[in-house]
């Protein structure tokens, strides 16, 4: 009988779970990574991508299932070689993979997520690992370097990835100096703020409507303002000018009183100030019944009630300002839902809603098509395979923190 079979008899409840059930890393060519680790003879280095997207989705997902693992089984057999184990490391529970057992029972671990190298005196110092950790590959993975004059002391620095093929299952790739790619990029973004402030400025002595819109079939850099669905992905590409625009509006709005004799008509736009962050907004008006206002925020994507004293009307002096000037974020589909056969289910609109977050930091958009009302886009990382997968750790993790819940009570009892 093989050591595995003695294990899964010995614990029928704890299937063993080995490295080579992980996914099966895929490594996109001029993705950038960060060098964890380098060989002495160069030849060899760990690599670890950069979050995308869908990537941080896993990994929120994956901290969260590691969480629990201080309440799960210790191991009471040794593993064996190739074993996936929960280890404590540095302040938090990470995923190991058991390189070897010494006949005195240590074990030596490397970790699968972190670069990190463990001895353990103690098997009760290991953890079974839930079933649901299998679903996200290696965060770490070690390839063959060529074409590379890489030093020891480029280890935690960025690189591109040029894929140079596989070789006896290792991925061969070179790895080019992210440097100038960054240099551009900053360049690029100085430039652009630089043409919004001259933008705003113009508007500003100017009052000209401004047109907000996105470049289909370009892969643009938007930022996330607010997220409602796969079908609801509020994004804006004039960051530097919504700032701007809403500095204003909040100045503006603050200065003006309430008149009790207002009462806003359904669709007109006016001024609110909402409860959940005392920020003024320019918003239209859904509904109004009974010293309530219920609106939209086309500028966020956002909707709220609110008492009628939290409203302002836009006067004349003002209209030129408010009325005059476009929304500034666009509504965005993510493309596998874009003709609307099916509606997003519970699953997919929660674990878009953990993976695509809301943040002043651009996220790469690939702007698909123009339709009446919103625009089609892919996300890189974001799909319903991949949503599907952060709902399938998110269920799990809720369903073992139940059952974890349900054993101290009746240990209480």
């Amino acid at each position: 009988m093989s050591q595995d079979a003695t294990i899964i008899q010995a614990h029928p409840s704890h299937e063993v779970m080995l490295e080579k059930n992980l996914p099966k890393f895929i490594l996109p060519d001029g993705c950038s990574v960060w060098l964890k680790d380098i060989s002495a003879d160069c030849k060899w280095g760990v690599i670890k991508t950069v979050e995308g997207m869908g990537e941080q989705g896993e990994r929120d997902m994956l901290e969260d299932v590691m969480e629990v693992c201080k309440e799960l089984d210790s191991l009471v057999v040794a593993p064996v070689v190739g074993q996936l184990v929960g280890v404590w490391q540095e302040k938090r529970w990470v995923r190991g993979v058991v390189e070897k057992v010494e006949d005195d029972g240590c074990v030596w671990l490397h970790g699968v997520d972190h670069l990190c190298y463990i001895k353990i005196d103690q098997l009760s110092n290991l953890k079974h690992l839930p079933e649901v950790s299998l679903l996200v590959s290696a965060q770490c993975n070690t390839v063959r370097l060529v074409k590379s004059k890489l030093v020891r002391n480029m280890v935690d620095k960025m690189f591109r990835v040029n894929l140079r093929g596989e070789k006896n299952g290792f991925l061969r790739v070179e790895l080019l100096a992210a440097n100038n790619d960054i240099v551009k990029k900053h360049e690029d973004i100085n430039n652009e703020t630089s043409k919004e402030a001259k933008a705003v400025n113009a508007e500003k002595a100017q009052a000209l409507p401004r047109n907000v819109t996105l470049k289909v079939g370009k892969m643009m850099d938007l930022t996330v303002l607010h997220v409602e669905s796969p079908t609801a992905v509020y994004m804006c590409p004039v960051l530097g000018e919504l700032k701007e625009f809403q500095k204003y509006l909040y100045k503006t709005a603050s200065e003006l009183t309430f008149d009790p004799d207002f009462v806003p008509e359904v669709g007109s736009i006016v001024l609110a100030r909402t409860k959940s962050d005392g920020y003024w907004y320019r918003v239209r008006v859904i509904s109004c019944m009974e010293g309530r206002v219920s609106f939209f925020c086309p500028d966020f994507g956002f909707m709220e009630e609110v008492k009628l004293e939290s409203v302002r009307r836009i006067n004349s002096r003002l209209a030129e300002t408010f009325l005059s000037k476009n929304f500034l974020a666009c509504r965005c589909v993510l493309r596998e839902w874009r003709d609307g056969r099916s509606s997003p289910t519970e699953v997919e609109t929660e674990a878009i809603k953990r993976i695509v977050k809301i943040s002043d930091k651009t996220v790469k958009v690939m702007v698909v098509e123009k339709r009446d009302g919103f625009y089609v886009v892919d996300i890189p990382g974001v799909d319903k395979m991949q949503l599907a997968k952060v709902g399938e750790m998110e269920e799990e993790v809720a369903r073992i923190r139940k059952d974890l819940g349900r054993m101290r009570v009746h240990s209480d009892v």
